[in-house]
């Protein structure tokens, strides 16, 4: 049976304004950011709560205490110079430390209210000096961070709004650009990232759509761009300035600073390395 309507002109008119104001009043209301972080694909951030050693140190965090031990040669205990301390001392007055790096005698640390200080070593800027000395007491870096890692003489911030900070030296073009030193904290990029990692004079960062980007020093193939690179860091040669893509799906990665090797796992359980005695390319390992 066939129904008409005699006013089928003004239903459909009726239609059609029904839809033009359900659009305008989508359209004007609060939606969710497309890089908010629930979006986000679950890449977990790795903090550090183990025991590290780095040049005559000797590190371990304790219910939110980062403690040394060792030789004082970069004077992080503001004491004499070179001494020796064989038993554990305390060395920050926060108790609420959630992870910690420490690198050619620059420790950096990051407390659970997202603040992230650093002391010791100010080589590069990486501490916000110009200065090449010793700080004995923690300054502030930056606040409103999830993670930082720290490299050589410089630093990588991952802010709560998952956008990514530099600090420090990048004559390795490790911040996207070359320059000598960058004494105050920049945003690196506009993408926003999920996990990201310092090593050597390298930066590595898994944004928002699970790529994996590597810039800076590529002198053992750790950028993973097929070039081989001349086996040192240099400020001449084997700098990689704009972000290459190394792996995509990757939902975990790690680096190693001495052998400057890259180690990642993608949401297919597929593990790649690179770099070092592996070569300039990803290379799959296991699946």
């Amino acid at each position: 049976m066939t129904v008409q309507f005699d006013n089928c002109p003004i239903l459909m008119k009726k239609n059609f304004l029904f839809i033009v104001c359900l659009i305008l009043l989508l359209s004007g209301c609060a939606q969710p950011e497309l890089n908010d972080k629930e979006t986000f694909s679950g890449v977990s951030i790795q903090y550090n709560t183990s025991e590290i050693a780095d040049c005559n140190y000797e590190f371990k965090l304790s219910e939110g205490n980062l403690y040394v031990k060792g030789q004082d040669f970069h004077n992080l205990l503001g004491e004499e110079e070179g001494a020796l301390y064989d038993e554990w001392i305390r060395i920050t007055n926060e108790s609420n430390i959630i992870h910690y790096e420490a690198v050619s005698g620059t420790v950096i640390y990051l407390t659970s209210d997202g603040c992230v200080y650093g002391f010791g070593n100010t080589e590069g800027g990486v501490l916000q000096t110009a200065e090449n000395t010793y700080y004995t007491t923690p300054v502030l870096l930056l606040n409103n961070c999830k993670y930082a890692s720290l490299g050589v003489r410089f630093i990588l911030f991952i802010k709560d709004d998952h956008t990514l900070w530099f600090l420090g030296e990048s004559k390795n073009g490790q911040s996207t650009m070359v320059k000598e030193a960058i004494s105050k904290p920049i945003q690196m990029i506009d993408e926003k990232v999920q996990f990201a990692k310092a090593f050597g004079y390298t930066s590595a960062w898994i944004d928002e759509n699970l790529d994996l980007y590597l810039c800076g020093d590529n002198s053992f193939g750790q950028i993973g761009n097929g070039q081989t690179g001349c086996g040192f860091p240099t400020m001449f040669q084997d700098i990689v300035t704009s972000p290459y893509l190394a792996l995509s799906n990757c939902t975990a990665f790690n680096a190693d600073s001495i052998n400057k090797e890259v180690n990642a796992i993608t949401v297919y359980v597929q593990q790649y390395s690179w770099g070092g005695d592996f070569g300039p390319l990803p290379i799959l390992q296991s699946e």
